[in-house]
Formats: C-alpha cells, structure tokens, sequence
C-alpha cells in the first residue's frame, strides 16, 4: 500500500476475514451485512446476502489521501474546481492564489445524470446546479425510491429496475 493510499483492499487477508465471518451461509454473515447497512444506507435488503463474499472481497477498493483532501475541499469551498495545493503551489500549478473553478461550459459530449435522494454523496442543490451549468444534459433521472443510496447503483438487487433499464433506454435514444 502506498503512503498516500487509503483503504486498499487487503489480499488474502481480506479473504479471510470474508470466509469466516461473511459465508451467507453461516449465522455470522449477518456481522458483515450489518456493518454494510451503517457504512451504506437504510435498506440493507437492496444487497443480495449471497454476494456479500464477492462484495466485501473488493471492499475497501481504495483511494488516496489527495482524493480525500480534494473531495472535502470541494464541500468546504462550495466550489467544483481543482485541488487547492496552498498558496504558494496554487501559483506555480495555476498562476494563481486560488485553484481555479472547471469549466463545465467546456464539456460537449451529451451528458444524462442518473442520481438519488437518498445517495448521501449527493446534494440535490449540486445536481441542479449541475444541470444549471452543463451545456448538454440530454437526461436527468431520479431514482423513483428515496432510499436508494450512493452504493445501490452498483450493488442494489433492484438497480436494473430503477436505473439500469433507463441508461439502456437512453444509451439507445442517443
């Protein structure tokens, strides 16, 4: 794991502890899908307990100390621009004190936002904002369940149902 990496997935014994304690077969699988209802959301039955070993195999996937610190920038500032490096770098990376904002007039490709109430990443401010500032939003969708969840997009038994088929439709409409 590199120094400036977080939560790396941990090999073997991650497959470890999955095997012992995350078998949908055995009573202390209900460990594991307690401890992703408090890290994921109110409605643990969207996760299918019998891909519970396959999930927490990848799970933590990692990400860096720098994406930490430039996500809670962006919280901070309010503001969707480039990582704040400190004065001082800010003026050698950006020829300015402050980073600066992404253009998002500059991007030109169609662009459908699939999001959900209840995605605990997401203000619904940003996305109108989004919406606001995008030059090409062809499709904004809301996902018809408020409890659905930042992680319900990838792993919710019900996402095809509430999100896939629509990315579908779009993808064939455009």
């Amino acid at each position: 794991m590199d120094k400036h990496e977080l939560m790396h997935s941990f090999g073997p014994i991650t497959d470890w502890i999955v095997s012992k304690f995350c078998d949908p077969q055995i009573f202390t699988s209900t460990l594991c899908y307690n401890i992703l209802y408090l890290l994921f959301g109110p409605n643990p039955t969207r996760i299918n307990k019998n891909y519970l070993p396959v999930i927490l195999s990848h799970t933590p996937a990692g990400t860096s100390v720098d994406t930490l610190m430039h996500y809670s920038q962006l919280v901070q500032s309010g503001e969707f621009r480039q990582f704040d490096h400190g004065e001082k770098l800010n003026q050698a990376y950006y020829n300015s004190l402050q980073p600066p904002n992404y253009n998002l007039s500059q991007v030109t490709l169609p662009v459908a936002l699939f999001w959900s109430a209840g995605d605990w990443l997401t203000d619904p401010r940003d996305v109108e904002r989004l919406v606001c500032e995008l030059p090409n939003v062809i499709h904004l969708h809301l996902v018809d369940d408020p409890e659905f969840t930042h992680l319900d997009f990838v792993w919710a038994v019900d996402a095809e149902e509430l999100v896939y088929r629509y990315i579908v439709q779009v993808l064939k409409e455009n």
